[in-house]
């Protein structure tokens, strides 16, 4: 399963895992990207700017996802 499943807040939620070393996969990139249809919803571009913000890459990374 993904890491992003057994872990909470950084913190695995019980059991155990096992890292897979990233040599022996192709990491999965995942994007958000902001469309010109968006370029002026306001809310659109909130959730960009929260995106790309230093609190909420520290709260992915504590999921187990690289940035």
């Amino acid at each position: 399963v993904a890491m992003s499943q057994v872990l909470e807040g950084g913190r695995l939620k019980g059991g155990s895992m096992w890292v897979v070393p990233q040599n022996l996969y192709t990491p999965i990139r995942q994007d958000a990207v902001l469309l010109q249809r968006g370029a002026h919803n306001e809310a659109a571009v909130a959730l960009m700017k929260l995106l790309k913000s230093p609190n909420i890459k520290t709260l992915i990374r504590s999921y187990g996802y690289d940035i």
